[in-house]
């Protein structure tokens, strides 16, 4: 509930911290990546893009649906940047 809370709002700081720290836990990143599909816009993207280089490649490979989900063109250039990538 919270999540979709600040997605909703548009104050994505809590998120891409989320998203960048390595502590987090992946079951948290992942939902993230689902409640943030929802608001589908360009800074869902790039805060969702911050967690690619993710160590679980659990948390990779749902950031990438989730981008998918959204439209894989705006996504392209923050895949592209992720040279680290596997999945």
């Amino acid at each position: 509930m919270f999540l979709r809370a600040l997605a909703e709002s548009g104050y994505f700081e809590p998120l891409e911290k989320l998203m960048i720290d390595p502590s987090s836990k992946s079951e948290l990143k992942i939902r993230a990546s689902r409640v943030m599909i929802e608001g589908a816009i360009e800074k869902t993207i790039e805060v969702i893009s911050l967690g690619l280089n993710d160590t679980d490649p659990r948390v990779r490979a749902a950031l990438v649906e989730a981008m998918k989900a959204i439209g894989l063109e705006p996504a392209v250039p923050h895949l592209i940047r992720q040279p680290k990538i596997r999945i």
